[in-house]
């Protein structure tokens, strides 16, 4: 299944993904590097969303959905060790 809309969701695949999982990766969440380098919200991007999304107290659907994408933006807004990268959202 590819999918370039929001929201993002397993099995889901290309750019948006591959931001959103830039995005993890700078505030140290860990994204395998096969589902990197082919762009797949795979299980571990659902798994460091899952991490997210309690973190916050968010439902925990795995998704990037309209209730995790502003906590994404926040976090990364406020990330020290992120500060000099660009933002993607």
């Amino acid at each position: 299944m590819t999918n370039s809309s929001f929201p993002l969701a397993l099995n889901d695949r290309g750019a948006q993904v591959a931001e959103l999982q830039s995005n993890l990766v700078r505030l140290g969440y860990i994204i395998p590097e096969h589902e990197q380098d082919e762009q797949v919200f795979g299980v571990g991007t659902q798994e460091a969303l899952l991490r997210l999304q309690a973190k916050y107290s968010l439902r925990r659907t795995g998704a990037f959905d309209d209730r995790t994408k502003p906590v994404l933006s926040r976090d990364l807004l406020g990330c020290v060790a992120c500060a000099n990268a660009p933002i993607q959202t």
